[in-house]
């Protein structure tokens, strides 16, 4: 899972490279059109290619209200919610934030996003390894708490080399769901953390997208209250969005580290 993730990280450190490059020569529209093509293009093979493991359950259904009666499952898409609530601020604002501060030029700046990707590529392979010896919740729990404590971090982080670490490190956790070394964990592990609180194949689908609806609206909200924030201190309150990033994830890490409680307990050395 780790490595077929990877390959959205690659797609993150490539695109915005070519939207950067194109668009001044060829606009807008057509540079979309390009990528466009490029996407359709690698998406070819795996259409062909794939093939499901197993047939779908012939009984369908819309939701599973018995998921959110299980408290492992519960707690996770709370901690979740909280987790995509601040995960993304530093996607969204680290680029007006360096040039804003004077710390990089904003062509520089522009490339942050690409740095990102590129802790990302490494994290959700390197994490994912790591989390099939020791259990997926342990590792998600661990890089739930570098990357809220990379969040506070930001906040002291003035100068161009501080970024550029402060970012690969940022992208390498979230394995959960996108793009860095330690948040990246954060952005492809759940998937495979509803596996393992799935009594069976037949749900995992089902209970999977139910999990999607609490990250939906955390992703939803989290950038906006980010921006009245930001706006709070007439566009330059930046050391309370920060906090707001850090504070969101670290609220998250309580209610993962409450779902692997009510899992396998409290146990230090059992794999959840």
């Amino acid at each position: 899972m780790g490595i077929g993730a990877s390959g959205s990280s690659l797609g993150g450190i490539i695109y915005p490279i070519i939207f950067r490059k194109l668009q001044p020569q060829i606009g807008f529209p057509w540079t979309t059109r390009r990528i466009a093509f490029v996407m359709l293009a690698t998406s070819v093979l795996p259409v062909i290619l794939t093939r499901t493991r197993r047939k779908p359950s012939s009984q369908w259904k819309l939701v599973d209200l018995a998921a959110w009666r299980e408290l492992p499952y519960l707690l996770l898409g709370i901690g979740l919610f909280f987790t995509f609530m601040g995960l993304y601020i530093l996607f969204f604002y680290v680029q007006t934030y360096v040039v804003q501060q004077g710390i990089m030029s904003e062509d520089l700046g522009f490339y942050l996003l690409a740095i990102l990707n590129v802790g990302s590529f490494f994290g959700r392979i390197v994490l994912n390894y790591i989390a099939d010896k020791i259990g997926l919740l342990n590792v998600c729990i661990a890089c739930g708490i570098a990357t809220s404590v990379l969040g506070f971090a930001w906040i002291a982080i003035e100068d161009t080399g501080g970024i550029i670490i402060f970012s690969i490190l940022y992208g390498c956790p979230n394995i959960f769901y996108e793009n860095s070394f330690f948040s990246d964990l954060l952005v492809s592990l759940p998937p495979a953390v509803v596996v393992t609180l799935s009594p069976h194949p037949g749900v995992i689908g089902l209970r999977l997208g139910m999990l999607f609806v609490p990250i939906a609206f955390g992703l939803l909200i989290g950038n906006p209250i980010a921006g009245a924030i930001l706006k709070s201190g007439h566009g330059n309150n930046w050391k309370a969005l920060e906090a707001f990033c850090g504070s969101s994830i670290l609220l998250s890490v309580g209610f993962l580290g409450a779902a692997r409680v009510t899992k396998v307990g409290w146990g230090m050395k059992e794999k959840s």
